[in-house]
């Protein structure tokens, strides 16, 4: 899976997809290991959960997507009961890690995504030394090839080591899964989903106190927060019960 000596990261067979099953300490070294190495090649890595395993099911072009990952972290604490997995790996623990090691070690970092042009949040990304950022596009349903071209031409520019995509699901893994090429001829090593990440890093969403996160029960506390997911989350008991009658594993 890993290449250039890496540490080989074990992974459980879930919907036909490879989930990883490492604990935290394991996935930090893989991550310590892979962006100190300059020649690492592209490794794109997603971060699905229980809701996005549903949207895969309905929609084709999206499960091609998560097919299309080099890594797959189990986000969700449900991927991990239904994957077996050994640990929950979210895109926001990856990356703050990292953003830590962009800064220890002088890595340029790319965020496309996000909606945090013309607020604070946009101008504390913009004053973080080598933490590049772009909107990139106004409606990412309605992508303009000007602005496909504008990121293009800011990727080829800054030939980040990273690039971390904020789209949301299924546009960002679609997305990523489109690129791979371009990419790669341009030096970038890791490209990543992050959904909200940056919600939770600027401080636009609070997250969820570990004493909840132990109990599995991020997902109600982001549901507080947020009640616009309550939708997205009807489908979460479906999601137990398909899985508890072995009708998606």
């Amino acid at each position: 899976m890993t290449k250039n000596l890496l540490p080989v990261l074990e992974t459980k067979t879930f919907f036909a997809l490879p989930i990883v099953n490492e604990n935290w300490s394991t996935w930090q070294a893989w991550l310590q290991s892979f962006l100190l190495n300059k020649k690492s090649s592209l490794q794109i890595v997603m971060t699905p959960n229980p809701e996005q395993i549903m949207l895969a099911r309905r929609d084709r072009r999206f499960y091609q997507g998560l097919q299309a990952a080099d890594l797959l972290l189990p986000d969700g604490s449900g991927l991990v009961w239904a994957s077996g997995a050994r640990a929950q790996l979210t895109g926001s623990d990856s990356v703050v890690e990292i953003l830590r090691l962009a800064r220890a070690h002088k890595l340029k970092i790319l965020l496309i995504g996000g909606r945090y042009n013309g607020d604070k949040n946009g101008q504390i990304l913009a004053n973080q030394t080598r933490i590049y950022y772009t909107q990139g596009y106004q409606n990412i349903n309605q992508p303009t090839q000007k602005e496909t071209d504008s990121i293009k031409l800011l990727i080829s520019d800054l030939r980040p080591d990273v690039v971390l995509v904020a789209f949301g699901a299924p546009a960002q893994e679609k997305w990523l899964k489109a690129s791979r090429t371009f990419l790669q001829k341009n030096s970038v090593r890791l490209a990543m989903s992050v959904g909200g990440s940056f919600d939770f890093i600027l401080g636009k969403v609070k997250r969820a106190p570990a004493s909840w996160r132990k109990l599995h029960l991020e997902w109600l506390w982001r549901l507080f927060q947020e009640p616009c997911r309550l939708k997205r989350q009807l489908v979460l008991p479906q999601f137990a019960f398909l899985v508890w009658t072995k009708k998606l594993r």
